[in-house]
């Protein structure tokens, strides 16, 4: 436990800040994921209607991949982001379910556990550094794989908009913990991201999301 980064220097400085802000985020994260499998439930007659089921067995598996770079370097902070990959993974089980994968979501289970095995077969930092700068890469294409869904449909379904609003808040703090500690893959990858997020969030607005919606369903919780 004391090997770990954040144990050795806790305290009033930078790597402490962000790792309470990376298990911040990464708990806002899994809230919005799991707002989305709840959706997801309780619209079951439409089945995954514009949601990308790629998408979400990538979030999963990139996660699982974060966690093992982050056991690799002992990092807790980034090993802290396997409970996302598990909130990912629901959402992807449950779109399995209503058979609503696709040949392509297959074809990314099979690269990404060939990925994450080959992490496992070669665990120093530097070859999980370079295997989850691969994931990253791949996360930006997948990525996309929401906005043109949103856009080829022109509805917006049952997709929530929390978790793009969630994701570039998370992706911001990652840009700036990126450029305090001098992480270049993900001060490249995460500004990307934000983009790409902006542009779901629009088309879900365009098609008839209503941003009002995430209020109101919190008031009546409330």
């Amino acid at each position: 436990m004391l090997d770990f980064v954040e144990v050795k220097n806790f305290g009033l400085n930078f790597i402490t800040l962000g790792f309470l802000g990376t298990l911040f985020f990464t708990s806002l994260s899994t809230w919005a994921q799991t707002r989305q499998y709840q959706e997801l439930a309780s619209r079951s007659k439409q089945k995954g209607k514009s949601l990308s089921p790629s998408w979400f067995v990538y979030g999963a598996l990139i996660n699982l991949a974060t966690f093992q770079y982050g056991l690799a370097t002992h990092r807790l902070a980034l090993m802290y982001t396997i409970v996302l990959g598990v909130a990912y993974g629901r959402v992807a089980y449950k779109l399995l379910c209503y058979r609503a994968f696709t040949k392509g979501a297959w074809s990314t289970v099979m690269v990404c556990v060939l990925g994450n095995g080959a992490m496992v077969i070669w665990p120093s930092p530097s070859s999980t550094q370079r295997i989850l700068f691969v994931f990253l890469v791949g996360m930006l294409g997948w990525l996309l794989l929401q906005p043109l869904r949103l856009y080829n449909e022109k509805s917006a379904g049952v997709f929530r908009p929390e978790q793009c609003l969630v994701s570039i808040l998370n992706a911001g703090f990652w840009s700036l913990y990126a450029l305090l500690t001098d992480e270049k893959i993900f001060l490249i990858i995460m500004p990307i991201m934000i983009l790409i997020q902006l542009v779901s969030l629009g088309l879900w607005v365009r098609y008839g999301g209503d941003i009002r919606s995430v209020y109101r369903r919190k008031l009546r919780r409330c």
